[in-house]
C-alpha cells in the first residue's frame, strides 16, 4: 500500500508526535508498505531524503523554534502542504493518507480527500481534539471546533492512544462514529533505550523530561524539590526540555537556593535521552493532562521507576508499586513524600524488577505496535 503521511513535525522538530509518526512510518515500511512523510523543513535539514526506508519531504513553511510551533506557523504549513501535496498525489497516487493531528495534518488530508477522493485516517495526539485540557485549550477549540469536527467525521478511521482519549473523541464525533475511533497505544524504540541498572549511591538522581509548559506542571516539581532540600535529602535533579516557563523556573531555582541542586539541560534530542535515563534513579512528570506520554513510556522501557499523575496514558502504563507511583495533581507535598519513600526503598533494593521491565518492553516495542496499524489500515483499505 502507498501511504502518504502528513505531519508538520518530524525529528528533530517537535516532541513526541514527530517521533511517533517517524517510527510508525519505519515499521510500516518493514511490513512492505511504501511510505512518504511530508513535514516541515528547519535550518539545513534536507528537502528530500530517505530515512530508514521512508521518503521524507520537508517543505519550507514558516517556523521559528525546533521544539514548538504556533497557530500562524501551522496555518503556513497547511497552505504550503495543500499545494505541494496536491501535485504529489496526482503524480504518485497514494492509496491512503495518514494525518497526524486533526489540525494541522487532518486539514491537509481532508483537502486532498475532497479534491481527489483519497481516503484518510487521522491520528490524534490528545490536545488536538476538543475538549482536551480545556483550561488551556478552550478558546482554540471553541474557534476550531467546526473544522476539527468535519475532519474527524469524514475520516475513515481516527486513531487515539488511550481509553480516556477514545472516550473524549467518541463524545466529540458522536455515538454513531464511535466504532471508527480506534485505540492503538504508542510504542518505544527498545533498541535505542536499553535497560538501565541504577546504583545505590547516596545521592538520588531525579530526571524530569518534557516541554516546560503549564500542561506538564513543572513548578509542582520545583516546589517538591524545595521540600526535599529543606528535608536535607541529598539529590540532584536534571530538567530536560525547553519552553515558555524556562526563565521563570530558573528564577525560582535561584530565588529558593536550588540552583546547586538542579541542572537545566535545555532541549535534548532522542539520541541524547538514553544517556540521561542511564544516569538517573527516578523519572518524575507531574502532568495536568497527557495523551500518552512518550517520555514516560521511554523511562519505563529503560527500567526507571516513574512518579507521575493519574492522567490519560499513565494509568495504562503504570502499575502502582510495580513500576511507578501516582500522586495527585498540583500537590508538591505528595510528590516530595513519594520521592522520599522511593529513596528509602531503592537503597535497599531497586523497586522495579528486571522481568517487569522485559515484559513491558516486549509489549510496547514499535515492531509489535505497528502490526496493529498494519492490520487496521489493510482492513480499512479493503472496505473502501
Amino acid at each position: 500500500m502507498r501511504i502518504l503521511t502528513v505531519n508538520y513535525e518530524h525529528p528533530p522538530l517537535g516532541g513526541g508526535a514527530g517521533l511517533i509518526s517517524a517510527r510508525i512510518g519505519e515499521q510500516l515500511t518493514v511490513l512492505g508498505h511504501e511510505v512518504t512523510i511530508i513535514t516541515t523543513r528547519f535550518g539545513d535539514l534536507p528537502l528530500d531524503s530517505i530515512e530508514k526506508g521512508v521518503r521524507i519531504i520537508r517543505l519550507d513553511a514558516y517556523r521559528k523554534q525546533p521544539y514548538k510551533s504556533n497557530v500562524f506557523e501551522m496555518l503556513s504549513w497547511i497552505k504550503l502542504t495543500r499545494r505541494f501535496a496536491l501535485t504529489y498525489c496526482l503524480e504518485n497516487k497514494p492509496d491512503i493518507i495518514f494525518a497526524h493531528f486533526a489540525l494541522p495534518g487532518g486539514a491537509v488530508a481532508r483537502f486532498l480527500n475532497k479534491k481527489l477522493q483519497i481516503p484518510y485516517v487521522v491520528m490524534s495526539h490528545g490536545h488536538d481534539i476538543p475538549w482536551y485540557f480545556p483550561r488551556q485549550m478552550f478558546f482554540y477549540h471553541l474557534v476550531t471546533w467546526p473544522w476539527i469536527h468535519k475532519i474527524c467525521r469524514k475520516s475513515v478511521t481516527n486513531f487515539v492512544q488511550t481509553a480516556y482519549m477514545k472516550k473524549n473523541i467518541d463524545r466529540f464525533t458522536g455515538h454513531k462514529n464511535a466504532a471508527k475511533n480506534m485505540v492503538v497505544p504508542n510504542g518505544c524504540d527498545t533498541a535505542m533505550f536499553p535497560i538501565v541498572y541504577p546504583d545505590k549511591e547516596s545521592t538520588l538522581k531525579i530526571l524530569y523530561g518534557g516541554r516546560l509548559v503549564a500542561q506538564k506542571d513543572p513548578f509542582t516539581f520545583l516546589k517538591s524539590l524545595l521540600i526535599l532540600k529543606n528535608a536535607a535529602l541529598s539529590f540532584q535533579a536534571i530538567i530536560t526540555g525547553n519552553g515558555p516557563l524556562l526563565t521563570s523556573m530558573q528564577d525560582f531555582a535561584k530565588d529558593n537556593h536550588l540552583a546547586d541542586y538542579i541542572e537545566f539541560t535545555g532541549w535534548q534530542s532522542k539520541e541524547q535521552m538514553p544517556a540521561l535515563y542511564a544516569q538517573s534513579h527516578l523519572f518524575v512528570l507531574p502532568s495536568l493532562a497527557e495523551g500518552m506520554s512518550v517520555a514516560v513510556l521511554e523511562a519505563l522501557c529503560s527500567g526507571l521507576y516513574v512518579i507521575t499523575t493519574p492522567v490519560s496514558g499513565n494509568t495504562e502504563m503504570i502499575t502502582e508499586g510495580i513500576n511507578g507511583k501516582f500522586v495527585s495533581l498540583k500537590n508538591p507535598e505528595a510528590l516530595a513524600n513519594a520521592i522520599l519513600d522511593f529513596d528509602q526503598e531503592r537503597k535497599q533494593e531497586y523497586p522495579v524488577k528486571k522481568e517487569v521491565v522485559e515484559q513491558f518492553r516486549k509489549m510496547n516495542d514499535w515492531a509489535v505496535v505497528a502490526q496493529n496499524y498494519d492490520e487496521i489500515l489493510n482492513k480499512v483499505y479493503r472496505n473502501i
